[in-house]
């Protein structure tokens, strides 16, 4: 049984040649080995204005466009097919990606997103996942939010059903700047706060372990 997470000592640049348009990314010669689900990525803006930043597993519908701030960078994890190939969209080669490691056979991802965003805003609420094919021991998610909205910031923010923190509930920019998080479930329930429902919250991915499982969303 592998360990789900697996990482490389370097980055590997994988940043496609094309940009304005979604292209497969083959990582089948990167150490990336055969049986591997998805892909653990960095994704760097070197330029001096934002671009958009995007991946999403081979076959997905999904198209945020999200992206990256100037001088700024974020993290994503992405399923890959039998191939171990994903799609990747840049909108300037300013905006690299970094392959910097690979989930194994414990791990597996949605193709397409499900909106999980609250209805209700300004107060922490529970978000079940139970109807969205998260198994009964499921432990945790990961989650990005996306704030749809041109100009205006708003916060959001995730925890485990019954937690009290609330350093969590933390900026989400503006222009689809996706925000990742992650945090435990009870009883594939998890508990978010959103300030404005401008800001989306998603389920795309999911991570599985035998006896322990943790889903991923986007």
């Amino acid at each position: 049984m592998g360990s789900g997470f697996n990482f490389f000592t370097n980055g590997i640049d994988k940043t496609p040649s094309t940009t304005g348009s979604w292209v497969d990314v083959d990582v089948s010669g990167d150490g990336v080995p055969s049986g591997a689900t998805g892909v653990i990525l960095k994704i760097v803006n070197t330029g001096t204005t934002a671009y958009r930043g995007e991946v999403r597993k081979n076959g997905s519908a999904d198209d945020f466009t999200g992206y990256i701030v100037n001088a700024f960078m974020s993290y994503a994890f992405v399923g890959i097919d039998a191939n171990r190939i994903f799609e990747a969209f840049i909108g300037d080669t300013a905006v690299k990606i970094y392959l910097i490691g690979y989930t194994d056979e414990n791990i597996g991802f949605f193709t397409n997103a499900v909106d999980k965003t609250p209805s209700t805003t300004g107060s922490w609420v529970d978000v079940d996942v139970s109807g969205d094919g998260v198994p009964v021991d499921a432990t945790g998610v990961i989650c990005f939010f996306d704030n749809i909205t041109s100009a205006t910031v708003y916060q959001g923010g995730i925890r485990k059903d019954g937690s009290s923190d609330t350093y969590t509930y933390g900026k989400c920019y503006a222009y689809h700047r996706l925000t990742y998080q992650l945090c435990g479930v009870l009883n594939r329930v998890f508990e978010a706060q959103i300030e404005n429902t401008q800001i989306k919250l998603r389920l795309n991915r999911l991570h599985e372990i035998p006896g322990d499982i943790l889903y991923e969303w986007s």
